[in-house]
């Protein structure tokens, strides 16, 4: 059986504890988009804060209110799949495992259970 880790499995204490608790080998990340949104009321949050402004944009790029909306841009509110990098984030904190190695490991074992060898 494999696991995966979305923004809202890194909701409460609990949920962290219970993330932090999947073997790597079992690993994989997903965003949920568009719901289960990363908000400043999980858990995550003090992980979150501690990710480099250089990734901020890349995983969490400024958003517009959808009646706003434009072509290209997230929508406020609205979970988007560059989210997963912010997932990825908070397991590398709470593991303390390089940042690369936890996002490897999960294309890894996503490439795996899917069968998608031509992406390796």
């Amino acid at each position: 059986m494999d696991d995966s880790v979305n923004g809202c499995s890194l909701k409460t204490e609990i949920n962290l504890q219970a993330a932090k608790a999947i073997r790597p080998e079992l690993f994989m990340l997903e965003t949920d988009a568009p719901w289960c949104t990363m908000t400043s009321t999980h858990a995550s949050k003090p992980h979150l804060d501690t990710l480099p402004a250089s990734l901020r944009p890349l995983y969490f790029p400024p958003a517009t209110k959808p009646e706003q909306f434009l072509y290209g841009r997230p929508v406020k509110g609205r979970n988007e799949p560059c989210a997963i990098g912010g997932v990825a984030w908070v397991i590398h904190k709470l593991n303390s495992v390089p940042f690369e190695k936890v996002t490897e490991k999960a294309w890894k074992n996503t490439v795996e259970l899917f069968g998608l060898e031509e992406l390796k």
